[in-house]
């Protein structure tokens, strides 16, 4: 067995009998600096994410309103704005092919062949 895995598995049956809750409170009772590992969900509605308004509801056109992470860096005098969602798969294909050069002909080959 290689050295990794048989760490991971030493470090697995030491965690995995308590929470992530349970260690928390059981090292900072100790008063060892510590802090989750939030999900995906968690972080989004975390205090300090809210606070600094790094999770927002953007109007997605197929799935309504949907959380998507802000703009990390704030200025004060000129803030950041979110002006959409990302675009759609194959959405923006076209633009970018023709400002690579291709030409009409060439993108609709494409097209036919299913590469885009």
């Amino acid at each position: 067995m290689k050295k990794e895995r048989r760490h991971y598995l030493f470090l697995k049956r030491i965690f995995k009998p308590k929470s992530r809750d349970e260690w928390l409170s059981q090292l900072q009772a100790l008063d060892i600096e510590i802090g989750p590992v939030n999900t995906p969900l968690e972080a989004f509605f975390d205090p300090q994410i809210l606070h600094r308004q790094m999770a927002l509801e953007v109007n997605h056109p197929i799935k309504g309103k949907v959380r998507q992470v802000g703009i990390p860096i704030k200025f004060s005098e000129t803030p950041g704005e979110m002006r959409g969602v990302a675009p759609l798969i194959g959405q923006d294909t076209q633009e970018v092919l023709e400002g690579l050069g291709y030409t009409q002909e060439r993108i609709e080959q494409l097209r036919k062949a299913q590469a885009i």
